[in-house]
């Protein structure tokens, strides 16, 4: 357990503290912002460091250790068709508890003058990652070709984007990336590995890999076609 929170620790602080000497250098050096705006930037470091200290000591601790054992498990107990929907409900459930996809949407929302909320925004890209991962859980059962599965999405979204504006394709793209954080991330390969190992014969090992992936093109399929209407 110590080896974990030193490992979280310097995870956390290793990325952090060079930013904030650079802001420092800036402010000394160069662009001498006032002193109680960067006064705020120096307790937001300390917030951060300790706040994202604290979470990945919980992850580690307790969310992935749980999630693994859940995604290894869950495709033995329960019929194909069940699997496939409890997999859609923990997709959106784990996404709109991801630290990376409310950070980007309360961006959105504060950018858009809340043209686009936070919280629909949230829920979209949760539905989103959840139709996707339920789609390439049942890729696994059928045995269908992971190439086909990336090459006809991204095909329709590519398709997609010559009719959406500039802004909804970027934050489209962005809402795809943000769901690979780790609170996804873990429980999404396990899912995958478990249900390679439960199918057998119609799904390899390496089946198992490649989830993430397209789990995350769901956001991005989904917002690209609120695009066209918005």
């Amino acid at each position: 357990m110590n080896r974990k929170v030193r490992e979280a620790f310097f995870e956390v602080a290793g990325p952090v503290i060079p930013v904030a000497l650079l802001v420092t250098f800036l402010q000394l050096a160069v662009v001498r912002v006032p002193w109680e705006l960067f006064a705020r930037f120096g307790i937001g470091v300390v917030l951060v460091i300790v706040g994202l200290f604290l979470f990945l000591v919980g992850v580690r601790l307790g969310l992935i250790p749980v999630g693994e054992y859940v995604g290894a498990h869950l495709p033995e107990r329960v019929r194909p068709w069940l699997l496939v929907a409890v997999v859609l409900i923990i997709g959106f459930v784990a996404t709109i508890a991801e630290p990376d996809v409310r950070v980007l949407a309360d961006v959105i929302d504060s950018v858009s003058s809340g043209g686009l909320a936070s919280s629909v925004l949230v829920l979209i890209i949760g539905a989103g990652l959840g139709f996707a991962l339920a789609l390439a859980v049942l890729r696994q059962i059928t045995g269908i070709p992971i190439a086909i599965v990336f090459g006809v999405g991204w095909a329709i979204v590519l398709a997609l984007f010559l009719f959406v504006s500039p802004e909804f394709i970027a934050i489209s793209l962005d809402s795809g990336w943000t769901t690979t954080g780790p609170l996804t991330v873990p429980l999404i390969m396990a899912i995958g590995l478990g249900v390679a190992h439960t199918v057998g014969k119609a799904s390899s090992l390496g089946d198992g890999f490649g989830l993430v992936g397209i789990a995350s093109l769901g956001p991005v399929l989904v917002l690209a076609v609120i695009g066209l209407f918005a």
